[in-house]
């Protein structure tokens, strides 16, 4: 069985005030270190509503609203994905490399905060490769999976997390429909299922 989290990174501001009485240094390493403290997962309403009491996040000049976020991937309780490659925006880096797979049998996409590569490609007996690397092809993770249930959780992972936001007004939902549109179709398309 897999299942599919979403966690968002506290803003440096609040992490730096919960632990004023460390001198160290608020790096990634110490957020990786901390994720309980420092990521607050979206089902934790109360929480988001804490953090974003002061200032939610906001659109930019280019209209993107910028999300560190940590998307947690386990499968019959194995890690696939894990707070080590939480990222900016990564739930767009990972909608966009189910876009590719679900039109080609094949997607790639940069995570170039980290300097990664996340690839999905077709495998045998409708199975999916889950792959991390990065550009020399270092393999971090590289895992065969259920096709459809991986593909139809992503999606319902990524559902979940944009009407989080819209709940907090920082998408609308024209936003989101015009996100999943290309998508749901493409899984349409796909499998002969609507979701």
């Amino acid at each position: 069985m897999i299942t599919v989290n979403t966690y968002i990174a506290k803003k440096f501001s609040i992490v730096k005030e919960q632990f004023n009485h460390l001198d160290v240094a608020y790096d990634n390493a110490f957020y990786l270190q901390h994720t309980s403290d420092c990521f607050v997962n979206i089902d934790d309403v109360r929480a988001l509503e804490e953090m974003w009491r002061i200032k939610k996040p906001s659109r930019g000049k280019t209209g993107m609203v910028y999300i560190s976020t940590a998307i947690i991937i386990e499968y019959n309780g194995q890690s696939i994905l894990n707070f080590d490659h939480y990222h900016l925006n990564l739930w767009f880096e990972m909608l966009s490399v189910l876009d590719q797979f679900l039109k080609n049998k094949y997607g790639i996409e940069n995570l170039y905060q980290n300097r990664l590569l996340l690839t999905l490609s077709a495998d045998v007996d409708n199975q999916i490769r889950f792959q991390i690397s990065n550009e020399e092809n270092e393999i971090y993770t590289s895992k065969v999976l259920p096709e459809f249930e991986l593909v139809s959780k992503l999606l319902a992972g990524a559902k979940k997390f944009f009407h989080t936001l819209i709940n907090f007004d920082i998408y609308s939902i024209e936003d989101i429909n015009e996100l999943f549109e290309p998508l749901d179709h493409a899984f349409n398309q796909r499998y002969g299922y609507q979701y």
